[in-house]
């Protein structure tokens, strides 16, 4: 299955504050042929995607805007990208998303469990709805009111979403934000400063 399961380095698989989520990996240029090889190298995983690999031909590694999304993001929170771990939702590379990428959800679950119970995180920043819905299905949870950021996303504005969730056990704060392939956040200082108000737990 093609596909990657890490986006970070393996150094990130230990107690932290932050666990990253995106949806599920997008087709371009990967340093890995499918889930399987990127699970089988974990222990040497000394990369992140989001600074180290090329996302489209010709581009510069960490160049593509969703990767400086990413980066400029986690700096707004006074983070450094390599010391966050970051993942996907579901670990199968696909074009878009789909039903069938949905059907991987619980499968993955499973796998993300066994990371929560490692870093024990206080924040997860999910990108989308379906990686914050999934987590927040079948745990108990309080859900705090939308955020608006005011930027149009066709006939609406993108919404912004934040729970406290009891994680396999743990509480967590969970934020949703929209999808980076088109929500420009680092243009967004409002969102932002909505983003460093959640975060300070």
């Amino acid at each position: 299955m093609d596909g990657r399961v890490l986006y970070s380095s393996i150094d990130t698989l230990c107690s932290g504050k932050h666990y990253l989520l995106g949806l599920n990996p997008g087709v371009g240029m990967d340093r890995y042929n499918n889930v399987g090889d990127s699970l089988r190298d974990m222990p040497n995983h000394t990369c992140n995607t989001y600074i180290d690999d090329e996302w489209a031909q010709g581009r510069s590694p960490g160049g593509h805007h969703v990767q400086k999304r990413v980066c400029s993001m986690l700096r707004s929170l006074g983070l450094e990208t390599r010391s966050v771990f970051a993942t996907n939702l579901v670990f199968a590379r696909s074009k878009k998303w789909t039903p069938a990428q949905a059907r991987l959800i619980p499968a993955c679950l499973r796998v993300h469990r066994l990371f929560l119970e490692i870093i024990q995180p206080k924040i997860v920043l999910t990108f989308g709805k379906d990686a914050f819905e999934a987590l927040l299905k079948d745990n108990p949870h309080s859900e705090v009111p939308d955020f608006d950021t005011g930027c149009p996303n066709g006939s609406y504005n993108y919404f912004c979403r934040a729970s406290d969730v009891d994680l396999f056990g743990r509480s967590t704060r969970l934020i949703c934000l929209p999808h980076f392939s088109k929500f420009k956040i680092d243009a967004q200082p409002r969102t932002i400063q909505w983003l460093k108000d959640m975060a300070a737990v």
